[in-house]
């Protein structure tokens, strides 16, 4: 990956992305897997933005996609395809480091429709929107808002959202849901138990909600699509380390009930992985 926020000292900025990896992905109905198959993917892209007044930013995104598929257990075979996808990003942004994160605001809005792919499945675009709110209550303890949406037109399930795991959706299996339109809602309350040298220590409950559209198949033996709503919530605590001066957790363990998926879950994240 390779970003320059500011090409030549001008108001231009441009990223270079790329990666290949093959994961298994699985459709969870509660605790039961459902549909499931192995997605190999090779993606490349480069965007590239402006600055515009204020705090707000303009980008266009072009990326190519390669995916090849193999069965898991009984599940329908995929096939494999190419795709090519374009589309803008809207981004406003208000914050400024405070002790150990980032207050004030955050959005962004995304959209990416498929301009080509070389199987007969039609293209499909994709609108997903995202806001956060960092505030600091009393002495340095932090709420923490965040509030995410999306939808696409895709019929066929390699193309759906995949969600699962990460705010919003704590306690559901990752990439455990593959949606067609979601909307999802967090909140956490920081307090800082200790300040070390390398960064601080923090606790924070948590609860949040999501509405989410599934992509449910009847049997996996037809795997015929239907439409079904969904709500579900989840919350507990967590504690975490902010490196210092960086605003994002290095580690973190969170415990928690989640209504659909797991009576209780317990999940440990490196990184901004959560």
């Amino acid at each position: 990956m390779y970003q320059d926020r500011a090409v030549a000292f001008s108001r231009w900025n441009l990223g270079i992305t790329g990666g290949h990896g093959t994961k298994d992905i699985w459709l969870y109905d509660g605790q039961k897997k459902i549909d499931g198959f192995a997605e190999k993917q090779s993606i490349a892209g480069i965007t590239v933005g402006r600055r515009l007044f204020g705090q707000s930013s303009v980008a266009l995104n072009i990326s190519t996609s390669q995916r090849h598929y193999e069965t898991l257990l009984e599940f329908p075979e995929r096939v494999a395809y190419q795709s090519i996808s374009l589309g803008p990003t809207l981004r406003w942004e208000d914050s400024n480091f405070h002790f150990y994160f980032n207050e004030g605001y955050t959005a962004r809005l995304t959209y990416a429709k498929q301009v080509a792919r070389n199987d007969h499945v039609r293209s499909s675009e994709n609108v997903e929107a995202f806001a956060t709110s960092e505030m600091n209550i009393y002495s340095n303890h932090a709420l923490q808002l965040q509030v995410n949406a999306g939808s696409v037109t895709a019929k066929d399930e390699r193309d759906l959202i995949r969600k699962g795991g990460g705010r919003g959706f704590r306690g559901s299996p990752t990439n455990g849901l593959w949606l067609k339109r979601y909307a999802a809602f967090s909140a956490d309350y920081q307090i800082p138990i200790l300040q070390a040298e390398y960064g601080t220590y923090t606790v924070a409950p948590f609860a949040e909600y999501a509405v989410v559209d599934r992509w449910m198949p009847n049997s996996a033996e037809d795997a015929k699509k239907i439409e079904d709503w969904f709500r579900f919530g989840s919350g507990g605590f967590g504690t975490y380390l902010f490196l210092k001066q960086i605003a994002i957790p290095g580690v973190g363990l969170q415990f928690g009930r989640c209504s659909a998926y797991l009576p209780f879950f317990v999940s440990f994240a490196l990184g901004m992985s959560f």
